[in-house]
This record gives C-alpha cells, sequence and structure tokens, in this order.
C-alpha cells in the first residue's frame, strides 16, 4: 500500500504526534498553523485556464513554527474527519493514535500570507 503525506505545524519540537492533533495534506497550511495564530482567513482565486486554485491563507501568529511530515499507511484507520470545521478547505483530519512525525522545517519565521494551488477537480 502506497504510504501517504500529511503536515502538522507547531512552534513546539516534537517527535511525536498525540491523538487529536490535528494534520493536514497542504505544507503550506500547516506552516501557517506552526505560529498558532488566533486568526486564518482564506482567499480563493480560480484559474480556469490551468484548472487550478490559488489558496492565500492569512494569519497573525507571531511564534517561531516547525513543519512536521506525518506518513500513514492506513489513514482511514490512523485518521478521523475533525468535528470543528478548521479551514473552509474541509480536509483537516484528526490522529486517533500517536504517530511518528519527521521535521521537515525548523525555525520557520512567521509570515503573513502563505500560499498553494490545488487542483480546481479537488476543491
Amino acid at each position: 500500500m502506497k504510504p501517504y503525506v500529511w503536515y502538522h505545524g507547531s512552534p513546539e519540537k516534537l517527535t511525536t504526534l498525540k491523538p487529536g492533533s490535528y494534520v493536514t495534506p497542504f505544507a503550506e497550511l500547516a506552516k501557517a498553523y506552526s505560529h498558532k495564530p488566533a486568526e486564518l482567513s482564506f482567499a480563493f482565486t480560480e484559474d480556469t485556464d490551468k484548472d487550478e486554485i490559488l489558496v492565500e491563507v492569512e494569519q497573525n501568529g507571531r511564534q517561531t513554527g516547525f513543519l512536521y511530515q506525518v506518513t500513514l499507511q492506513n489513514p482511514e484507520a490512523d485518521l478521523r474527519p475533525s468535528v470543528e470545521k478548521t479551514s473552509p478547505l474541509g480536509e483537516e483530519m484528526v490522529t486517533v493514535k500517536e504517530q511518528q512525525v519527521k521535521c521537515i522545517e525548523s525555525e520557520i519565521q512567521p509570515e503573513k500570507t502563505y500560499a498553494f494551488k490545488i487542483a480546481m477537480r479537488s476543491f
């Protein structure tokens, strides 16, 4: 079975995620969360010629962050949907058991806006 890659952002140095931790398939969104913002806002710009959507995430957190990769073999067993809607993307999931993480970026300085593109058919 192909492993599935998810991301978690935190201002803390971690080796594992506790059950109940949020993960997302979007690294830039996890970076925004890594700064522990009080508020996140989202802007979406469609590019129908390229069949993609530019997602811009504005955040107001000020803490230095870390970006973690979470590799799952069986996401259906390891994750559950969030009871709370955390973003309009609806892609965030919650871990159901402890998960190993790999730090892929450290000491991330806060930026006001993080951006990434997604295929229109996946939105």
